[in-house]
């Protein structure tokens, strides 16, 4: 009269099944003192599915599609009997559904995006938000170099080195990802970070046309005026 013995492993080897998860079958599988050939009927959202007990062990797929149309919150459900019938006490196993993808904000770099030749002689600093949990690991890449962050209440920063900085070409794309505690990949934010290290050249014009002021001129505005390449819209002092 003695029940066999029934256990159910970890579902997906932490018992959250995410959004890349539940795309392919998730298997669930124990172990049982049952002997070869018994079945394992498993309960689950629902739905029965079996599995033959091979070695004290037991395995199971179920498809994609039941696995997508799990609850954010079910409880897994098995049960066996030996070969003189005795019924082994059900096991049970709670699991997490979470297919909500974090999300991720950056914030401009230096400001707008743009590292100059004053920014680029210190660390650079790229940092953001996300409600991804706290401990998890922010990625960015930049340049060949990846780089990374840890969330701390939702927000999570990072200082590039100055040498990676000025060894940045003059336009380089970045991108930051982020995964929460179930394994939801955020989607990646991508953005494009200017580095522009070559300063304007500045001319001054001749004043009054030759750069004497006399007692005429200095009755009206006198006027300063010269030529730059910086953008239109720069000040010049």
């Amino acid at each position: 009269v003695t029940a066999p013995t029934l256990t159910i492993d970890a579902v997906s080897t932490d018992d959250i099944i995410n959004a890349v998860e539940d795309d392919s079958p998730v298997t669930i599988s124990g172990t049982t003192d049952a002997e070869d050939g018994q079945v394992v009927t498993v309960n689950l959202n629902g739905k029965v599915y079996s599995a033959t007990v091979t070695t004290g062990t037991w395995t199971l797929d179920i498809t994609s599609a039941d696995a997508t149309a799990l609850n954010a919150a079910e409880t897994v459900t098995a049960n066996v009997s030996d070969v003189a019938g005795n019924p082994a006490v059900e096991a049970t196993r709670g699991i997490v559904h979470d297919v909500v993808a974090p999300t991720l904000s950056v914030n401009p770099v230096s400001g707008d995006d743009q590292i100059n030749a004053t920014e680029d002689d210190s660390p650079v600093t790229v940092s953001g938000t996300t409600d991804a949990e706290d401990g998890q690991v922010v990625t960015v890449e930049l340049n060949g170099k990846v780089y990374s962050a840890t969330v701390t209440a939702g927000a999570w920063t990072l200082d590039i080195p100055s040498l990676d900085a000025q060894a940045l070409d003059a336009t380089e794309a970045m991108t930051v990802t982020v995964s929460d505690l179930a394994g939801n990949p955020s989607a990646p934010y991508t953005t494009t970070i200017i580095h522009d290290v070559t300063a304007p050249t500045l001319t001054i014009d001749a004043v009054s046309t030759d750069d004497i002021i006399n007692a005429v001129e200095d009755d009206s505005p006198v006027t300063i005026s010269g030529t730059t390449d910086a953008e239109d819209g720069q000040v010049v002092t």
